[in-house]
């Protein structure tokens, strides 16, 4: 009987104390959880700017990883990232993002995905990565719209539309702007739907489409009143005004600027202030050239105080044209120097051409016709690539201009007809009517607005006041009677027109995609078929010849052991060049291979390719012959360069024949330096030449020496030589031999044609 009380006091005794434990172990980890929680709220209702904010994100994702919970690392990430895009430390924000991501993929929390998707997105488009940028941000708006969030999916198509839009893709950012315009126009926040609607305007304004621009932009304008954001309300009306400058209305224009002034420094935000500023120097060109210039001059200083690129070439464009009319062809150069030199940098395509616009007419201006000339003809080239009607048609006549200047009577009248033609295009009948007709709601919706401010103002005038509004109402209803069927018309052409637009811009990019797609294919199993084959013979060969070094050493004579090792050295050099070529090729084809230029002396990568493949030259008792003079600079990666000497030299060599010759010849011409690999080899048939450059095509055949081959190195050097925006061609005959001839800018700038 003790015995048993005993043991039951024993097992009471235990019970008691495993539940002590259990409750203090629930204890520690409460709490925790509960600590991050606190600790997240205080990070999220601390300022980004708060000297304690740095140490408050420590203190997260160490309590996150005291939880040992990653779906709250996952929170703790995000933060960080976004707080790093706040201070514009854009690469440590892509690490962060990048550790998130990985995190929330693994734990499939496709909401924290798609956020950190957009976010990383962000960071890469400030570094200027557009691929990387549209990537992420395209990869968001499909997680997004699998989860249902509207919300999330609208920012990123809008996102991605922006990138295009940046990238003067304008198809494409129509594309996106209008699937961003579907979601948001269903969604609550206004001011999300008329930024897309603002957007939209932009892109008819590029192309000159003004109509459908102003269309567009009222709309915008008409959200934003309802929410009172000044921001929105001033890049409205200021769009407005420039669509009203540039079809030469500018008395209205500029009403329209003074009237978006008071909005734009209401909302505190400079670089909108500067941007007003500009529209308001190019809407007095021609009315007060002493405001021009001063409104000009502050729109520059407002865009260099807040270190905006994108602006500042926009002021330097009106400072440019206005001292260009001064006939200060001097100073106006200056400035449209600077422009280009800042849109290059920057990599905005539209204004590098109305920089070279702009030097040109000052050349043109000067009776420098040929340097005029060839300012003029890269401008347009620039221009016809991002379909911009009107830089089209003012360069067409300054070039008709040229022509006329040279006595070409032919070009002139050929280009002066399309100048007129893009004009043409431009200012059509039907669209100044219709430009008409939205213009006149537009005044009449002002108007409007106008009298209920009156009313609030001065309550005597009321009657007058609603007397006009309803005249012109009665005026609007007789007009839309006298219309209403020839709109409907219009109206539903236009809704086709622009679902055919959608349709063919979706088939075009789904069409590029699905190239890629076979073309990274066809290589993946072009590198695999040449790992599994190719790469594994020269090994399987070195592990012979160590095979009998090891187990025949002391049976072998010196000279069987020298044979062996010059054989063992000549496989391995083989392997290397071989797995050199695939790194290479891979690293090109993943984007991840670094391109640095800098100026070089060329003459010097191909004496040290000369003496790398002396030896292997001697070997055939080939003759190597270099006619390159020294002093010859271009500005080339010299590495991605020497590879592409150092192969084609070494296939020169193997498809030679013993006391055969190769000679290496260089020239320049016209901003282009020149250089040929000529040997007097086996040559080739026109099968193999037409697919040399191909790596997914290309059969490489043995050298005269039985050499093998992969057919890998020619078109590596193709892509490094494209890379150089260089041109490389090939010569051949079967039994005379083979000369590849390669063309590269001096400076890297245009590619040959």
């Amino acid at each position: 009987m003790q015995k048993t009380k005993a043991t039951f006091l024993i097992t009471f005794l235990s019970i008691i104390v495993v539940m002590a434990f259990s409750s203090c172990t629930d204890k520690k980890q409460l709490p925790e959880s509960t600590q991050f929680v606190k600790l997240l709220e205080k990070t999220r209702n601390t300022s980004t700017d708060a000297p304690e904010y740095p140490s408050l994100l420590d203190s997260l994702e160490k309590s996150a990883n005291r939880t040992k919970d990653l779906e709250l690392m996952v929170d703790a990430l995000s933060i960080r990232g976004e707080y790093l895009n706040t201070k514009e430390k854009f690469p440590e924000a892509i690490l962060v993002f990048k550790k998130s991501i990985s995190l929330a993929e693994e734990l499939g929390l496709s909401l924290h995905l798609g956020k950190d998707l957009e976010n990383i997105g962000k960071s890469y488009y400030k570094l200027k990565d557009h691929t990387n940028a549209l990537s992420s941000f395209k990869r968001s708006a499909t997680i997004r719209e699998e989860t249902g969030d509207s919300v999330g999916l609208g920012s990123s198509l809008n996102n991605t539309g922006f990138v295009y839009w940046m990238q003067t893709e304008f198809d494409s950012a129509l594309i996106y702007f209008n699937k961003a315009l579907e979601i948001r126009s269903k969604l609550p926040n206004t001011d999300h739907h008329a930024t897309t609607l603002n957007n939209l305007g932009t892109i008819y304004f590029n192309w000159a489409i003004y109509d459908k621009s102003l269309e567009y932009y009222m709309k915008s304008l008409s959200l934003q009143r309802e929410i009172k954001n000044d921001y929105g309300i001033a890049i409205s009306l200021t769009n407005i005004g420039l669509v009203y400058n540039e079809t030469g209305q500018h008395e209205e224009a500029i009403q329209y600027y003074k009237e978006s002034l008071p909005h734009a420094v209401d909302s505190k935000d400079t670089n909108v202030v500067g941007y007003v500023y500009h529209g308001l120097g190019y809407a007095f060109e021609d009315i007060d050239v002493d405001s021009s210039i001063y409104y000009f001059k502050l729109s520059l200083a407002k865009y260099q105080s807040a270190s905006y690129p994108p602006g500042i070439i926009l002021a330097l464009r009106g400072i440019g044209d206005f001292y260009f009319k001064l006939k200060d062809y001097e100073v106006a150069g200056r400035n449209f120097e600077e422009m280009y030199q800042l849109a290059v940098r920057e990599r905005i395509q539209l204004r590098e051409a109305e920089a070279l616009k702009g030097l040109g007419e000052v050349f043109l201006a000067q009776n420098l016709v040929n340097k005029a000339k060839s300012y003029l003809e890269e401008s347009q080239s620039i221009g016809a690539r991002l379909g911009n009607k009107v830089l089209l048609r003012d360069v067409s006549e300054l070039k008709s201009e040229i022509f006329e200047r040279l006595g070409d009577k032919d070009s002139a009248l050929i280009t002066l007809r399309i100048h007129l033609k893009y004009a043409q295009e431009i200012q059509g009948e039907e669209m100044s009517r219709r430009l008409i007709g939205l213009k006149n709601k537009f005044q009449f919706e002002k108007f409007e607005l106008d009298l209920q401010k009156q009313m609030y103002e001065n309550r005597t005038q009321r009657i007058t006041i609603i007397a006009t509004a309803i005249m012109l109402i009665l005026v609007i209803l007789v007009v839309i009677l006298l219309y209403r069927v020839n709109k409907r018309i219009k109206n539903t052409n236009r809704l086709l027109n622009q679902q055919n637009e959608l349709i063919e811009g979706q088939a075009k990019e789904l069409g590029v995609i699905n190239q890629q797609l076979v073309e990274s294919n066809d290589a993946k199993d072009k590198l695999f078929s040449i790992i599994s084959h190719d790469l594994r013979s020269p090994f399987q060969g070195l592990l012979g010849i160590t095979g009998i070094l090891k187990e025949d050493f002391y049976e072998l004579t010196n000279d069987e052991k020298l044979h062996l090792i010059v054989g063992l050295e000549e496989t391995s050099r083989k392997t290397f060049e071989l797995l050199e070529n695939l790194l290479n090729l891979s690293a090109s084809r993943m984007g991840k291979l670094s391109f640095d230029p800098v100026e070089v002396d060329v003459s010097e990568i191909v004496k040290k390719t000369l003496s790398l493949h002396s030896e292997q030259a001697i070997g055939k008792k080939i003759s190597l012959k270099s006619n390159v003079r020294g002093g010859q600079y271009i500005s080339c990666d010299p590495n991605m360069l020497e590879i592409v000497f150092r192969n084609l030299l070494s296939n020169a060599i193997k498809y030679t024949h013993e006391e055969g010759e190769i000679t290496v010849d260089s020239c320049d011409s016209d901003g282009f330096v020149c250089f040929s690999i000529k040997d007097n080899g086996i040559g080739m048939d026109n099968e193999t030449k037409a697919n040399i450059f191909n790596i997914n095509a290309v059969r490489s055949q043995r050298g005269t020496r039985g050499e093998k081959g992969t057919g890998l190195g020619i078109g590596l050097c193709k892509e490094f030589i494209e890379k150089h925006n260089g041109l490389i061609e090939i010569e051949s005959e079967p039994g005379v031999g083979t000369t590849f001839r390669i063309t590269l800018p001096k400076n890297g700038g245009v590619k040959p044609e």
